[in-house]
């Protein structure tokens, strides 16, 4: 019952799960109470953002003005058929197999492209205030509702662009990372190329240290006894030249004829050195050298969190120690410290167990292996919709998406 290139919502899985089981009738209230679900979890936060549910007075969220001229559009474009079966679904908590492919309409691939729906659409995610402006509630904070649609359309209008240059080009969330950090910021959107950089450094970061931490893993797997902070540290540390730090880190920046993403590539291999995993963490080093505004900027920081802007700091702060004792401290204080507190912290609020290494008995041991991934800044999401909407088609720009990138310049 899936369509063919559609991942469908949450629940998708399940929903193909219960498709297998056979029979007319497809239960699926089990998975349909779990306490507010996906909805809660993942779409009411930017639903709340583009204004089109707020918090009712009894504290469950309610739609708004413009979630219900979304939705009447949505009806309307769906067809009286298609609807009825959904509404009767919701309401008794199971579909029959000939009801279900009614359903088939509220697929993406569906969605009448010139239909005031698909208009409405567009105008939410893009961020154009002249629809948005008139369907805001009064209770809720439009001024901020307006703040973010501005955000989110500077960057797909990003994306547009880099489309636009080249229409053989086909968009995709890796070649947007990559490109928007090693091309200087400049034009119309420079501010919001800004962040994004930031945004791909901080992640980088914090990739070097997960990969520092998966080596330390590893290490621990070969002393099951286990062993003591100070004494991981030192071993860890052993071939850390005693050159001042911020000397070793320029070293250590020059990529050679490698590519930023070959070296992050190479830097997340599991037999890769410890210089490896640096040397993309050195080179932003001096990316972001004199530019340290711009990084405090892109994201405030906050009590006990760790950012782009407060790494380089700590990392200026350190430049003139040995590097074997300041890279001792980066192992000992943000890693492992920080590793420990932060799944204690996970299990303390969710009872979710996260633990790499773990202490027993004022020794370090290892607990289990991981490996570590970059962060989803929702750019797949951001191009699928730019895609349901035909801007956006295999990846490259269409006439409708051209359109509009012009109309925004």
């Amino acid at each position: 019952m899936q369509i063919p290139g559609e991942t469908g919502t949450e629940g998708s899985e399940a929903a193909l799960t219960q498709l297998a089981l056979g029979g007319e009738l497809i239960d699926f209230a089990p998975e349909g109470n779990q306490g507010g679900g996906a909805f809660q979890n993942i779409y009411r936060g930017p639903m709340v953002q583009m204004g089109l549910v707020a918090e009712g007075e009894h504290g469950l969220p309610v739609p708004t003005v413009a979630g219900h001229a979304l939705a009447a559009a949505y009806a309307a474009s769906l067809g009286e058929a298609a609807a009825e079966a959904f509404a009767s679904a919701a309401t008794q908590g199971f579909i029959s197999r000939v009801d279900l492919v009614l359903l088939k309409e509220m697929g993406p691939s569906r969605l009448p492209l010139d239909g005031e729906e698909a208009g409405l659409l567009r105008a939410f995610f893009l961020g154009i205030e002249d629809v948005i402006t008139p369907l805001l509630d009064k209770g809720i904070n439009g001024a901020e509702i307006l703040r973010q649609a501005a955000e989110r359309r500077a960057t797909l209008l990003s994306v547009l662009e880099v489309a636009a240059a080249d229409p053989q080009l086909a968009v995709s969330s890796d070649l947007l990372r990559w490109l928007w950090l090693e091309t200087p910021a400049g034009g119309p959107r420079a501010k919001t190329q800004k962040k994004w950089q930031a945004f791909q450094s901080g992640d980088m970061v914090r990739i070097a240290y997960e990969a520092i931490l998966g080596k330390i893993q590893r290490f621990l797997e070969d002393h099951p006894a286990g062993l003591s902070l100070s004494v991981l540290v030192d071993e860890v540390s052993r071939d850390v030249p005693m050159t001042p730090f911020g000397a070793w880190l320029d070293e250590l920046s020059d990529l050679g004829a490698e590519s930023l993403q070959q070296a992050q590539t190479r830097a997340l291999r599991k037999d890769a050195s410890l210089t490896e995993i640096l040397a993309p963490v050195a080179w932003l080093r001096a990316f972001w050298e004199g530019r340290q505004g711009d990084a405090a900027a892109a994201f405030p920081v906050s009590e006990g969190t760790q950012t782009l802007w407060t790494e380089l700091e700590w990392i200026q702060g350190e430049r003139h120690a040995p590097a074997r004792e300041a890279f001792g401290q980066m192992l000992r204080n943000k890693i492992i410290l920080r590793h420990l507190e932060v799944a204690a912290r996970k299990f303390r609020a969710q009872r979710n167990y996260t633990n790499i290494v773990e202490i027993e008995d004022a020794r370090l041991r290892s607990v289990s292996g991981f490996g570590p991934a970059f962060s989803g800044p929702r750019l797949p999401t951001a191009i699928r919709f730019l895609q349901d909407v035909d801007l956006l088609k295999n990846g490259r720009i269409t006439a409708r998406g051209r359109a509009v990138l012009e109309a925004a310049t």
